[in-house]
């Protein structure tokens, strides 16, 4: 059933140079609050994708639609 959710849109860097690459992810959220504790803590540079070192960074916390289970 479709409903109101919050995501977190985020870069993602790559480690396959000196330079600061960029890829995106987004993870959504069944609370704005969740979201945007999400996000800060993504700011704060605590978040690592799937356990490769990359961190995620300028996130931004939209309103979306989602079919949650």
């Amino acid at each position: 059933m479709p409903g109101l959710c919050w995501a977190v849109d985020a870069k993602v860097e790559t480690s396959s140079s000196r330079q600061l690459h960029e890829g995106s992810i987004v993870r959504y959220w069944q609370t704005r609050s969740e979201a945007e504790a999400d996000a800060a803590s993504i700011a704060q540079g605590g978040e690592f994708y799937k356990d490769t070192g990359r961190r995620y960074f300028d996130a931004v916390v939209t309103e979306a639609e989602a079919y949650w289970e």
